[in-house]
């Protein structure tokens, strides 16, 4: 059978239920069979109004900030760099991205406000 004949028996009772439902013969004259309700559990899993509310994020794995000494090399060859900074928003949250003209090396870092001492701390 077809998804369009499952979803208004879906909306309501469960497959559990429904299964109930079908075996005990309470739906008259219903050409749905049991192995129909596993064979849709199986293709579209559980319904969506039943998983509404009880889902819940799991929290994602971080991994610690590791920072890198700059080589000596690169402080020899490269003493004044120009700095280009600028300000982000994602979702609302600012960061500060900034591009080093000459090496190209580009950094974003996460900030607590946009005043000028947060600047030169980061």
């Amino acid at each position: 059978m077809q998804k369009e004949h499952y979803n208004p028996f879906l909306l309501g009772p469960v497959y559990k239920d429904f299964k109930h439902l079908v075996a005990s013969n309470a739906i008259k004259n219903s050409p749905v069979t049991i192995d129909d309700i596993d064979r849709a559990e199986h293709i579209y899993g559980p319904a969506l109004p039943t998983l509404q509310g009880k889902m819940t994020r799991s929290s994602p794995k971080t991994e610690p900030t590791v920072f890198v000494p700059v080589p000596l090399d690169i402080f020899e060859h490269h003493k004044f760099i120009d700095l280009h900074a600028d300000f982000l928003f994602v979702n609302g949250i600012p960061f500060m991205h900034t591009k080093s003209a000459n090496i190209n090396f580009l950094s974003i870092q996460h900030c607590t406000s946009r005043n000028a001492t947060t600047i030169k701390n980061s």
